[in-house]
């Protein structure tokens, strides 16, 4: 029997394709996600988009190997670069000035649109090009140490209230635990606000486990959030899962969200409840938590000097005061109570899971929230 199966651009024009759809699957593909292409074509699931890229990959392979035979002899191509960055693919001097001079104080999004480019993709060979550079020049540029018999005089510093105990047994429980309750909600549609420092150890942990889950990355620390954006641009699937990153405060990033703008939020602070607190109850206060979605917190017990002046001074929260001048209120309770009181006076909201750990000499807790209503 003969076959009447009509082609385009070597994908059959079955199961409900059209040429419209092919057209943009090969516009689109290099650009967006998976799932996103997916419903862009009006694709029940990426299983049913495999079978088409399989043909146009075959039709490029073809078109590949014929090139390669009728290819003339090599010409040389001088590319001219700037900065270690070649100019191709519409990159001027202008944008690559202003990519260098704002990379540390905006995000990459941000960047993007700045620079002239469609997306955040475009902005990773840049990047990758740039931090080549730099770290030629860091090896080449390493002052000399000088030996010097001079006495060093100790300092006293304070805490920055930030922790790198990303690692231990206690640790790896309470992802285990945040995990559970971010993988029992849906993955469609999902936005997690969370911390990743620069490992993204958590997010990791989770799409090892159950792939799908999308991210909105959050880190204050400047130079914690280029070590963050160069790990995320090494991991493919890493990449493809983050829909926005910010070099800001949790509080600077939920100022305008609306109510259900995430599907859960995984905040690791490892600090002191006290230095959060305004910004847990913003989360809580406006709901921007979806019902059914999980708030997870990761606090260090409130064990500070008892009576010291300058830190009861820095606190307005009259409880945190009034404990700071008990000596027999631990830091176990203040964090307990302060978080008991949070969801207490947001209704809605309930408190699943409690988790204290120690892996370092720093005491930790571990809350899971959930809204229910």
């Amino acid at each position: 029997m003969e076959n009447n199966t009509q082609i385009y651009k070597g994908v059959a024009l079955t199961h409900g394709r059209t040429e419209q759809m092919i057209d943009t699957i090969i516009e689109k593909r290099a650009i967006l996600s998976n799932t996103e292409l997916c419903k862009l074509v009006g694709l029940e699931s990426f299983r049913n988009l495999v079978p088409i890229y399989r043909m146009l990959n075959k039709i490029q392979r073809v078109e590949t190997k014929v090139e390669i035979i009728k290819k003339p002899k090599k010409v040389k191509v001088i590319i001219e670069t700037y900065k270690g960055v070649a100019l191709t693919h519409g990159r001027t001097e202008q944008m690559i000035d202003t990519i260098i001079e704002k990379r540390s104080v905006i995000t990459p999004i941000e960047l993007a649109e700045l620079g002239g480019l469609k997306s955040f993709r475009n902005l990773v060979p840049i990047l990758g090009q740039l931090n080549k550079i730099q770290r030629v020049a860091s090896k080449t540029n390493k002052p000399e140490v000088k030996n010097t018999n001079k006495k060093k005089v100790p300092t006293v510093s304070m805490a920055k209230n930030t922790y790198t105990n990303y690692y231990g047994k206690g640790k790896d429980k309470a992802r285990d635990l945040i995990a559970q309750s971010i993988m029992s909600t849906k993955r469609q549609s999902s936005n997690i606000l969370t911390l990743p420092a620069d490992t993204w150890i958590m997010e990791k942990n989770i799409m090892k486990q159950k792939q799908g889950y999308k991210y909105t990355a959050v880190e204050r620390d400047k130079e914690t959030y280029k070590k963050m954006i160069t790990n995320l641009i090494k991991d493919d699937n890493l990449f493809d899962s983050v829909i926005a990153t910010a070099n800001k405060t949790i509080s600077e990033v939920i100022e305008n969200d609306k109510p259900d703008t995430y599907s859960s939020a995984i905040l690791d602070y490892c600090g002191f409840v006290d230095s959060f607190y305004n910004e847990i109850n913003n989360v809580l206060t406006n709901n921007l938590v979806k019902k059914g979605g999980f708030i997870t917190l990761t606090l260090a017990e409130n064990d500070r000097v008892i009576n010291h002046p300058l830190q009861m001074d820095n606190y307005s929260n009259t409880y945190i005061r009034n404990c700071y001048s008990d000596e027999n209120v631990s830091g176990a309770k203040v964090t307990n109570d302060l978080i008991n009181n949070l969801v207490f006076n947001n209704v809605g909201y309930r408190i699943v899971s409690k988790f204290n750990y120690k892996d370092t000499k720093v005491k930790m807790m571990l809350f899971i929230i959930e809204r229910i209503n």
